[in-house]
């Protein structure tokens, strides 16, 4: 994904472009632990396009491995750097300073996404992986309130809503900067998310949020559901010149159903969640490419890598449908036998069609 971006100038502007091309790429990795990931960024990413990776770790011995796995890779060190540093402190020493940051925390990532944001350049890259799933997926839904200002509800897609929820608390820390997320990447593994976006600079972009976020109003007893942005633009004639059509930005109201119009059951809120795209096509489809070259066919993964991606990529005409639907559980509302995933598969393409 990091070589892929290193390319990617979808939101790139020529200004930009240039600068990278004589600065290339610094990369920070804070939580380094054996320093693992960081030398396989050295000894894996396109060399052309790296400046400096940076391996953190707070802990002296953590610090003294990193130091001795590079020496038996054979790092160069003018390159390959070591600090042993708290990660939040590290990254607020260098704000506006990293093109690429990654977070792979034990749980959440939160308490340090304040600090990687300022961290970043604009149009910088940042990955994110949290493993507090319980939280994400509301089973405590008073510590997911706290950390991450969202509702969960606990359900089926619950995975998908972890996403979102997360997607959510980064935009808004981002927010408060003039900042706006781009997601590249999001998928949920085993037991946890990785969140893969780009964070740029653009205060005008930060005024669209209200239309990105939205709450969701969920049957207890079927799957019906509605989902409600938080605000929209309306567009109304001009005063002055009737030919001129304006527009304003309003919040909408976020009273819902009390109950079901489906089964007449109660309905219950939560929310606010990330509603917008959490995957982008065009990166998606350079990654596939870039995996298919020979410099990577020593990976042991990268046919399981292709057709996860291929996987998501599927299912991305769908993306409009926030939130997906369990069809097994669909099939025992109705009293039917569940049929085979299969004939589910890219069935939207025949529609199309």
């Amino acid at each position: 994904m990091i070589n892929t971006f290193f390319k990617f100038s979808k939101f790139r502007k020529p200004r930009e472009i240039k600068q990278i091309q004589q600065n290339k790429f610094s990369i920070c990795e804070c939580l380094s632990a054996t320093g693992l990931r960081a030398i396989r960024y050295y000894l894996e990413l396109d060399e052309e396009w790296v400046k400096e990776i940076i391996a953190n770790d707070m802990d002296k011995k953590a610090v003294e491995c990193i130091i001795k796995n590079a020496e038996k890779n054979q790092v160069n060190r003018e390159k390959f750097r070591v600090f042993q540093n708290e990660a939040s402190r590290l990254l607020y020493s260098n704000i506006n300073t990293f093109d690429v940051i990654d977070l792979d925390p034990y749980g959440s990532a939160i308490p340090m996404i304040d600090s990687a944001i300022q961290s970043l350049k604009s149009g910088g890259l940042l990955l994110a992986t949290f493993t507090d799933m319980p939280v994400l997926c509301g089973i405590y839904p008073e510590t997911t309130f706290y950390k991450y200002g969202s509702i969960p509800y606990k359900t089926s897609f619950c995975h998908e809503m972890a996403m979102r929820i997360a997607l959510y608390s980064i935009s808004t820390a981002a927010s408060k900067y003039q900042k706006r997320i781009i997601p590249l990447f999001s998928f949920n593994a085993e037991f946890y998310i990785r969140l893969v976006l780009i964070v740029k600079d653009s205060a005008a972009e930060c005024k669209n949020n209200g239309m990105k976020y939205g709450y969701m109003y969920h049957c207890r007893n079927c799957q019906n559901r509605y989902i409600s942005p938080m605000g929209s633009y309306q567009q109304f004639q001009s005063h002055k010149n009737k030919e001129k059509i304006n527009s304003h930005f309003r919040f909408n109201n976020l009273i819902g159903p009390s109950t079901c119009d489906v089964c007449d059951s109660n309905m219950c809120m939560s929310g606010p969640f990330w509603i917008d795209s959490i995957h982008d096509e065009d990166f998606l489809n350079l990654s596939i490419e870039d995996l298919k070259r020979e410099n990577y066919q020593h990976l042991k993964y990268s046919n399981q890598v292709i057709n996860f991606i291929n996987s998501i990529k599927g299912e991305l005409p769908l993306e409009s449908q926030v939130f997906n639907y369990d069809y097994s559980m669909l099939a025992r509302e109705l009293g039917v036998n569940c049929p085979k995933l299969s004939l589910f598969r890219y069935t939207h393409l025949n529609f199309k069609k």
